[in-house]
């Protein structure tokens, strides 16, 4: 993901209140987009914002298809979805999704350790998790899952695809063990 530059950049968002219920605490990533943030919820929970970029908020058909993101991923019962904890709009117009946090090492972290490849196994593991959750969005919302427009980029962070731990647990993928 690149930075952005709209109106004063997603760095003037850390240290915002969005609607007396979440401080944004740090920048994680721009894209083209939002922004994605670490926030605190006011009862001490942990959470990823993404932020639609202020040149998109006032787009209906955007608003509408960004939203839909949230809800559609709330269905999607499987340990490489992120759950959406809270949608909503800040006092200055822009809609928000806040996330699961999920700050274990990202798939680009993993592959630039790993020398840019991974193994045959590897590479199985993650795609077929990534084509298992693709499959649930399909019966889920089938405009969403194949709709070009929308690029299916509907992870927060780049290249994070969560994938399953023994045991049914979620994480990043963990480096390769060589």
């Amino acid at each position: 993901m690149g930075r952005s530059r709209d109106d004063g950049g997603p760095e003037r968002r850390v240290g915002q209140r969005l609607n007396a219920k979440w401080r944004v605490d740090r920048l994680i990533d721009v894209g083209g987009m939002g922004a994605v943030y670490v926030a605190s919820h006011r009862n001490g929970r942990k959470a990823a914002i993404k932020l639609l970029h202020p040149r998109f908020a006032n787009d209906p058909d955007v608003r509408k298809r960004f939203m839909r993101e949230g809800y559609v991923a709330n269905k999607i019962d499987h340990p490489g979805a992120v759950a959406i904890l809270d949608d909503d709009v800040s006092e200055d117009g822009a809609p928000f999704l806040a996330m699961e946090l999920l700050e274990e090492e990202s798939l680009s972290a993993w592959l630039a350790r790993a020398g840019g490849t991974l193994s045959a196994p590897e590479a199985l593991a993650i795609g077929g998790q990534v084509l298992e959750v693709l499959a649930i969005v399909a019966g889920v919302d089938r405009a969403l899952a194949f709709d070009p427009a929308a690029r299916w980029q509907r992870c927060s962070r780049p290249c994070a695809a969560p994938t399953r731990r023994p045991g049914g647990g979620r994480s990043r993928p963990s480096a390769p063990s060589r």
